[in-house]
């Protein structure tokens, strides 16, 4: 078996929560296109230098794949003094691709993307060791609103319409820098 060298790479960003199996799927459709994947899982927020080394992973990336559920994730920093909302890391990494003018593909996933993974679960249920849990919810839905109505990019509903605008891609094309 020969290794194949990738021109091309994709950073894939989402929270672990309802979306390792998607992310999974992903990185098998980018490998048939030759495209090598980075996922952020590959990052422990506990680490001293996550931040910078998702810096790095997304400097070096073509392209950025950004899955937002309802989930936060976990939070980069510290609570804010005056109770602003702060960023996840999955936050920071779809903001930090925008910023760079990547392009990245954004894919906000409504509540009802999950049903049939039965339904949304209550962060303060998910993360009861945080104090300041119960704001991860409203911030995460914000978050969402801002990228689907600001950014105009719209809302997911199902699994299969996420499928079907990943297959309309055309990967000879995307990613580049």
């Amino acid at each position: 078996m020969h290794e194949v060298a990738f021109n091309r790479s994709v950073f894939i960003s989402s929270t672990s929560r309802g979306l390792n199996s998607y992310r999974e799927q992903i990185v098998e459709m980018l490998r048939a296109h030759d495209i090598a994947a980075i996922e952020q899982r590959s990052f422990k927020p506990e680490q001293e230098d996550a931040l910078k080394l998702i810096n790095n992973a997304i400097l070096r990336a073509t392209g950025v794949i950004c899955l937002v559920g309802p989930y936060f994730g976990v939070p980069k920093d510290k609570m804010n003094e005056d109770m602003s909302p702060r960023l996840s890391y999955t936050q920071w990494e779809c903001l930090l691709a925008m910023r760079l003018g990547l392009k990245p593909l954004i894919y906000v996933l409504e509540d009802a993307f999950f049903e049939d993974q039965g339904g949304i679960q209550d962060e303060a249920e998910l993360y009861p060791e945080l104090p300041d849990s119960l704001y991860f919810r409203k911030w995460q839905n914000d978050f969402r609103k801002h990228l689907a109505i600001d950014c105009g990019r719209g809302s997911i509903k199902t699994p299969s319409e996420l499928w079907r605008r990943l297959a309309m891609i055309n990967w000879e094309k995307w990613p580049t820098k």
